[in-house]
C-alpha cells in the first residue's frame, strides 16, 4: 500500500494539486437515521461506478443509482454501528492513509516541483569527485568547521591529495587520497549531492555540512550518465593463498569458459555448472540491474564497456576471474519513469522537510502568528538543564502559563510547548539542538491547524479520505456478513445448490474424471484394469503409489474440463484432431471418467458458481434487513 500512497503524493506534486473547489452550492439528497448525506458525495460515488459514458437521464436509471448508493451507505453505517471504525487495525490503517494523503496539502507545491525537476536533472549526469571529511565529534560543530576552513586555506597552496591524507577523517583516504571516482544521483547524502552538481569544475567548495560532518568537495569532471546494465557473470575464484600453479589453472578454466560462451554455448547453463558465485550461479549468473559504484571498479569498467549480447574477456578482480555478459542497458529513463524513485529519495532525506517548511512560513504570515521568544526560551533553558523526557522537566514546567504562540483564536502556552518538548525528545533522541525546538513547535501547531481543516477546505480531499474510510469499513463488514459467511456455510451452500439446480447447468459439455500419464503402455494397461471401480480420489492415490521402484511409473490429475481447458483431454474426449505435446517421460496418456453434457453431478462440480450465487443471495437478505433497521429519507 505504501507504493500507492507515495504515488498519490507525487502525482499531486508534479501535476499541481488542482484540488481546491467551491463547495458552497452543495445540498442534501439523502438522510439515513437523520444523518444528512450531501449531493457532492452522491455524485462522487456514482461517477466512480458509471462506465462507458452511461448517463443518468431517465428516472429509472436515477432510481437504480440511488438504490445502489443507499445500499452502499447502509453497509458503511452498519459497520460504524458495530464499531468497526474503532478497531485498532482500522484506526492504524486509515490514519496512515490520511496522513500520507494530506502531505501535498501541507507542503509548498512550487518547492516540490523544483525538487523533483532538480533531482531528475542530476540523474542525467555522473560527477567525478574528491573530498575531505571533517567529522563532528561530541556535537562540537565549531571545531569541525574551523578545521574545514583550515583545510581549505591549505588547499590554496598544497596538493589536494596531501591535505586529504593529513586532515580527512574518511577512513578510505589512506587508499584513495580523497578521490572517490564517479558518483551519480541518489548515491550519496543530499547535501553532498547538491554541492557536487552545483559546483563549477576544479573549484574547491566552501565547507558543506552533512550528517557525517563538513566536506570540502572538488569536482574533476562530469559526463552523461552511464545509466544501468543488466548483466550476468561466471566467477572462477582466485585468492592470495593459492599457489602459482592453481592461479594458472583458474585462469585456464576461465579462458576455456569464455571461449565456449563466445562460441554460442548457453551462458546460463555454464554459470550454473561452473561459477563459484553460487548465489548468482543458481540464477544462470544473473546479477540483475546495477549502476555505477555497485561493483568493484574492474568489474564495473568492463561491464559498462559491453553492448547488449556481448561477452567480455576474463576480467580479474579481488574475487577472481569473471566472464561477463551484458543482457540489457538503459539510461536514466524519462521523468515519468523515474518519478517514483525520486519520490522515495526525497522522502529519505532532508528535502522532505523543505516544502513543508516553506508552507509553514507562508501560513505563519497568513495567520498572523506571534511567538513570544522570551517565554519559549525560558522553557528551552529548562530543557537544556534537565532531560525533556524526564519527570523533573515536567515538574518544573507544569505551572508555566505564559503565552508561547498565538494566532487567529488559538493560544498555546509554555505548558503546551513543554509537553511538545517531552514528546519530541522521545521520538527525536538525536536532536539536541534545543534552540531550534521553538521553530519545531511552530511548525507542529501550524501544520496541525491546517490539517484539521483539510476536509472543509478541499472537497476532493474530503472525498478521497471518505472513499478510503468507507471502503475499508465496507470490505470488513461485507467479509463478515457475506463473503466468509458464504464460504464457511457448507450446509447452506448444499441447500442453495439443491434448491437452485436449474441455475447451475453447463453451457457446454464437461468431462469429469482423471487424466493419467504413464511411462509405458504396459503400465497404462495395468492401471486401467485396477482402477475400473475406484473413485477419483482412490485412482489418484493408486497411481501415485503405483509400482515398486523408487522412480514414479505414472502420474494422475483429477479434474473437470471443458473443451479448450487441456489439449490432452480435448484429444481424448472432445476432438481427436486436437494436437498436444506429449510428456517425454510419461508418453502414454488416457482418461477415466464420464462426460457431463449439461448438469453437474454434485455441488463440488460447480462450487465456485454456487458460492458466488449464494453470496449474492446473502447480500440481498442483508440489504433487506438493513433497510428495515435504518430510517431512509430521500430528499427529492
Amino acid at each position: 500500500m505504501r507504493r500507492v500512497l507515495i504515488w498519490l503524493w507525487i502525482s499531486a506534486i508534479v501535476s499541481g494539486q488542482g484540488l481546491r473547489a467551491d463547495n458552497q452550492n452543495d445540498f442534501e439528497v439523502l438522510r439515513i437515521d437523520g444523518k444528512p448525506i450531501m449531493n457532492s458525495e452522491y455524485q462522487y460515488v456514482m461517477n466512480k461506478n458509471i462506465t462507458n459514458g452511461e448517463m443518468m437521464t431517465d428516472s429509472a436509471s436515477q432510481q437504480k443509482y440511488m438504490d445502489m448508493f443507499i445500499n452502499f451507505k447502509l453497509k458503511v453505517i452498519e459497520a460504524e454501528c458495530q464499531g468497526y471504525d474503532t478497531l485498532k487495525q482500522f484506526v492504524k490503517e486509515f490514519g496512515l492513509y490520511r496522513t500520507q494523503l494530506s502531505l501535498p496539502y501541507l507542503t509548498d507545491d512550487s518547492v516540490n516541483v523544483r525538487l523533483f525537476n532538480e533531482a531528475y536533472e542530476h540523474m542525467k549526469q555522473d560527477c567525478e569527485v574528491s573530498h575531505i571529511l571533517l567529522r563532528i565529534e561530541n556535537g562540537d560543530t565549531l571545531t569541525a568547521y574551523n578545521r574545514a576552513v583550515e583545510a581549505r586555506l591549505r588547499l590554496e597552496t598544497e596538493p589536494f591529495a596531501k591535505v586529504a591524507r593529513e586532515m580527512s577523517d574518511d577512513p578510505s583516504v589512506r587508499k584513495n587520497n580523497g578521490y572517490l571516482g564517479f558518483f551519480t544521483a541518489q548515491q550519496t547524502v543530499w547535501d553532498f549531492e547538491k554541492a557536487m552538481y552545483d559546483l563549477p569544475l576544479n573549484v574547491i567548495s566552501q565547507p558543506v555540512r552533512s550528517d557525517y560532518g563538513y566536506h570540502l568537495i572538488l569536482v574533476h569532471s562530469r559526463r552523461p550518465t552511464l545509466g544501468q546494465v543488466h548483466a550476468a557473470h561466471i566467477l572462477i575464484s582466485v585468492n592470495d593463498k593459492m599457489g602459482k600453479e592453481k592461479k594458472e589453472m583458474a585462469y585456464a578454466e576461465a579462458r576455456d569458459l569464455c571461449n565456449r560462451a563466445k562460441r554460442g554455448e548457453d551462458f546460463a547453463k555454464l554459470a550454473k555448472e561452473h561459477s563459484d558465485d553460487k548465489g548468482s550461479g543458481s540464477r544462470g549468473g544473473d546479477l540483475q540491474w546495477f549502476g555505477i559504484n555497485k561493483m568493484v571498479p574492474e568489474f564495473e569498467k568492463a561491464a559498462f564497456e559491453l553492448e547488449p549480447g556481448e561477452i567480455s574477456e576474463p576480467v580479474l578482480t579481488q574475487f577472481g576471474w569473471h566472464i561477463i555478459k551484458v543482457i540489457e542497458r538503459r539510461g536514466c529513463g524519462t521523468f515519468e519513469e523515474r518519478k517514483m524513485d525520486i519520490a522515495k529519495a526525497i522522502h529519505r532525506d532532508k528535502r522532505s522537510k523543505m516544502a513543508k517548511h516553506s508552507f509553514v512560513m507562508r501560513k505563519v504570515k497568513e495567520l498572523g502568528l506571534v511567538a513570544d521568544t522570551a517565554n519559549i526560551q525560558a522553557v528551552i533553558q529548562i530543557a537544556k538543564e534537565n532531560r525533556p523526557q524526564d519527570s523533573v522537566f515536567a515538574a518544573k514546567t507544569k505551572d508555566m502559563n505564559g503565552i508561547a504562540v498565538k494566532f487567529a483564536d488559538k493560544v498555546f502556552t509554555q505548558g503546551d510547548f513543554a509537553k511538545f518538548c517531552s514528546a519530541y525528545a522521545v521520538t527525536k533522541l538525536i536532536d539536541r539542538d534545543y534552540d531550534s525546538w521553538g521553530d519545531r513547535f511552530v511548525e507542529f501547531v501550524v501544520s496541525e491547524h491546517e490539517n484539521q481543516q483539510l476536509e472543509q477546505k478541499y472537497p476532493d480531499f474530503a472525498n478521497l479520505v471518505r472513499e478510503y474510510h468507507d471502503g475499508i469499513l465496507l470490505f470488513n463488514i461485507s467479509n463478515k456478513e457475506v463473503w466468509e459467511k458464504a464460504i464457511n456455510d457448507t450446509a447452506g451452500l448444499e441447500q442453495h445448490f439443491a434448491a437452485n439446480r436449474k441455475k447451475f447447468v453447463f453451457k457446454e459439455p464437461h468431462y469429469k474424471g482423471v487424466l493419467i500419464k504413464c511411462k509405458s503402455q504396459a503400465v497404462a494397461d495395468s492401471i486401467k484394469k485396477a482402477v475400473r471401480k475406484m473413485t477419483q480420489e482412490q485412482i489418484v492415490a493408486y497411481v501415485d503409489s503405483f509400482g515398486t521402484d523408487t522412480v514414479a511409473q505414472a502420474k494422475a490429475r483429477a479434474g473437470l474440463w471443458k473443451k479448450g481447458d487441456d489439449a490432452a483431454v480435448d484429444n481424448l474426449v472432445f476432438d481427436k484432431s486436437v494436437q498436444y505435446e506429449k510428456d517425454s517421460e510419461f508418453p502414454v496418456v488416457f482418461v477415466t471418467g464420464k462426460k457431463l453434457r449439461k448438469k453437474p453431478e454434485t455441488f463440488d462440480d460447480v462450487r465456485g458458481a454456487v458460492i458466488s450465487d449464494y453470496q449474492d443471495h446473502l447480500e440481498q437478505l442483508w440489504i433487506e434487513e438493513l433497510r428495515k433497521k435504518h430510517k431512509i429519507e430521500i430528499i427529492k
